[in-house]
């Protein structure tokens, strides 16, 4: 991490240097209000990190793990009472974080839970491809090869407005 001390000077630091620098920054009297001092210190005096309100300071790294834990614990909230979560709710909800769906898919196979393939926007065969996608990342061993499984759940029509899925055949 690098905590600026100068105008122009960068200084490698420890997350412990980076909160003392950030309390005295902190503590010391402008006019400035906390909330426009604490946005100003982590956007022009530190690279690699960021100080999060209550003064502990999170590396790029641990911000990545916390919102894909908390993206994980969320999804598995929603599963029903068959243990399935729907492949669209995972891309869904990894998508603003930037999260790839399908190692958050393997994740939650390594937990137990089963991941349903039935987005009826989509044929059947995209559905397939999405679900050996993630089968191949969860059968790689990345999760000690624990709780490994899927559901593909084959439909022909939309539950909502009735058209036939897939493809058409002449």
């Amino acid at each position: 991490m690098l905590i600026k001390v100068n105008e122009n000077d960068w200084v490698s630091a420890t997350k412990e240097e980076v909160e003392k620098f950030y309390y005295l920054f902190y503590s010391t009297n402008t006019s400035i209000d906390v909330l426009s001092k604490h946005e100003y210190f982590n956007k022009h005096c530190i690279i690699g990190g960021h100080v999060m309100l209550n003064g502990t300071v999170e590396t790029e790294e641990e911000q990545r793990i916390r919102i894909f834990e908390h993206s994980k614990n969320k999804l598995a909230e929603t599963k029903d009472a068959y243990n399935r979560v729907r492949f669209i709710v995972i891309e869904y909800v990894c998508r603003w974080p930037r999260i790839n769906p399908y190692l958050m898919a393997a994740y939650l196979i390594s937990d137990g839970l089963n991941i349903v393939y039935d987005d009826t926007s989509i044929s059947q065969e995209a559905n397939m491809i999405k679900k050996r996608k993630v089968d191949r990342i969860a059968k790689r061993g990345y999760f000690n090869g624990k709780g490994v499984g899927s559901i593909y759940i084959p439909i022909k029509y939309c539950p909502e407005c009735g058209r036939k899925l897939g493809n058409k055949k002449s």
